[in-house]
């Protein structure tokens, strides 16, 4: 049951990972002269918080495959340690330290995320899924596209986390 629900999980976050709906919050650090940069602010993503989960539950069972990776690519493991924890002492010394925190903790999840996918798109019974939902994301991000460009305005798929634009 779990191996079922940790492979579906994958899968959620394949297919989530294209969707942009996000939560920002806008502290002081992210306006500039009063207006609110989003790319300045901390943003939760709904596909981060499916990433969480996913490696939450991968590796509360699955930690003997962290040293089977560990023994198998000990150049890629000890950078991705070495290269998160720079950023994290990194981050002691800066002004901004809640953002440049939370990415660097964003960049620790991504690696976790990178050590757990790897080994299960190693797995040799699971790319025909993989392959459906990424073909899947792909045509309607191209339909998406399509649209967008045909009518000059964001098609209002806020919940997919589109963002409004007009061209006139």
């Amino acid at each position: 049951f779990i191996v079922a629900l940790q492979n579906t999980l994958f899968l959620a976050v394949l297919a989530l990972l294209p969707v942009q709906l996000n939560k920002f919050l806008f502290i002081e650090s992210s306006h500039v002269f009063g207006i609110p940069i989003d790319y300045r602010a901390l943003s939760f993503y709904l596909s981060d918080i499916a990433i969480i989960v996913f490696i939450s539950l991968y590796f509360s069972k699955k930690l003997n495959l962290l040293k089977d990776f560990y023994n198998q690519n000990k150049k890629i493991f000890i950078s991705l340690i070495l290269f998160n924890f720079y950023l994290i002492a990194n981050n002691l010394f800066r002004e901004s330290f809640p953002i440049t925190f939370y990415f660097s903790a964003r960049i620790l999840i991504l690696s976790l995320f990178f050590i757990a996918a790897s080994q299960i798109i190693s797995a040799r019974n699971f790319k025909n899924p993989i392959n459906s939902v990424l073909s899947i994301s792909l045509i309607w991000q191209s339909a998406l596209i399509i649209f967008q460009f045909f009518y000059q305005k964001s098609q209002g798929l806020w919940f997919l986390g589109e963002r409004s634009f007009d061209s006139a």
